[in-house]
């Protein structure tokens, strides 16, 4: 996977599949989204310096944008005279933004202000997230983001509570846009998910269309699938129609239509091998049966090694 690649993905646990079964779909789908940025932007590296010059930035320009925490706090700073406002130039000098003083400024109130530093390094995490050389990704609040990630992280922590760690399955950004945008083939997006969370960073996996099927519905177990067909009608229903041969056939072919995946079987085994990498139904027989010789030789090598 190469950087530029790597960085169109967002990551987000397999259970919040399970809010898409609820009325609203687009906002289940925004969950996982800002879920998935909020995980990207809390894995990156920061300067205080840089961070103190980002909150100076976005405290001239752009403050819709920024928590109201920050600016409440820079605001009661201005009032205390430990930061002066550059009302005349706001920390430009021609077009180079270099607000040398109120950066000290503000790396003296970090000092003095933990919970202020946490959040501006939260506030440029993001800013470095959703940039151009990132996702590439606008927001329009950081609060809003934050309380949608909250939110979604107790939906997480208490599944987890339940039924152990959950999987975190990989998805691309431009695929949930996709589906925000038009979430009447919804039941795509679940069936990718819940296979990319079997199939992780692997070419491919080996598993069975009950195992696909639970997935889909966001659970990684059968107790968390119990549990939630129990709480859940429009679930429930999905899960029965899904349960019969035809229609799951049905959704895997479309998977393989949109290019999503590949899967083959072979006739009278219920086992079926299924790729999210390979891009031709050869490309994954060549890798399954490389596989096998590589396990043969193997086994040869250990038979004949007792032989000695």
């Amino acid at each position: 996977m190469d950087e530029k690649k790597e960085f169109s993905y967002v990551q987000f646990p397999l259970c919040l599949l399970m809010e898409t079964y609820k009325k609203d779909i687009e906002s289940s789908l925004r969950m996982i989204l800002r879920y998935g940025i909020m995980h990207y932007a809390k894995k990156l590296k920061y300067s205080l310096p840089d961070v103190a010059k980002q909150v100076c930035y976005y405290y001239y320009r752009h403050q819709d944008t920024m928590q109201k925490s920050i600016i409440k706090k820079i605001d009661k700073a201005i009032d205390e005279d430990l930061f002066i406002l550059d009302e005349d130039y706001n920390g430009f000098a021609g077009d180079t933004f270099q607000p040398d003083d109120n950066i000290s400024e503000i790396l003296k109130l970090f000092e003095s202000d933990p919970q202020f530093k946490a959040d501006s390094i939260l506030h440029y995490r993001l800013h470095l997230c959703t940039s151009i050389n990132h996702l590439g990704i606008s927001i329009a609040s950081n609060d809003s983001l934050i309380d949608t990630y909250n939110r979604a992280l107790e939906i997480q922590n208490t599944f987890e509570d339940k039924f152990g760690p959950d999987a975190m399955p990989f998805c691309k950004k431009s695929m949930l846009f996709e589906f925000i945008e038009n979430p009447k083939d919804i039941d795509l997006f679940r069936a990718y998910i819940g296979i990319k969370s079997l199939i992780g960073q692997k070419v491919y996996v080996t598993t069975h269309k009950t195992v696909i099927l639970s997935r889909l519905m966001g659970c990684k177990s059968n107790n968390a699938l119990k549990n939630f067909l129990k709480s859940n009608k429009s679930a429930k229903e999905i899960y029965d129609k899904y349960s019969v041969r035809r229609q799951i056939d049905k959704l895997l072919f479309k998977l393989m239509e949109r290019g999503f995946i590949i899967v083959l079987s072979k006739k009278h085994e219920s086992r079926i091998y299924i790729s999210a990498k390979l891009k031709t139904p050869s490309e994954l027989a060549n890798a399954i049966l490389n596989d096998r010789e590589k396990n043969n030789l193997k086994k040869q090598l250990a038979e004949a090694s007792n032989l000695l």
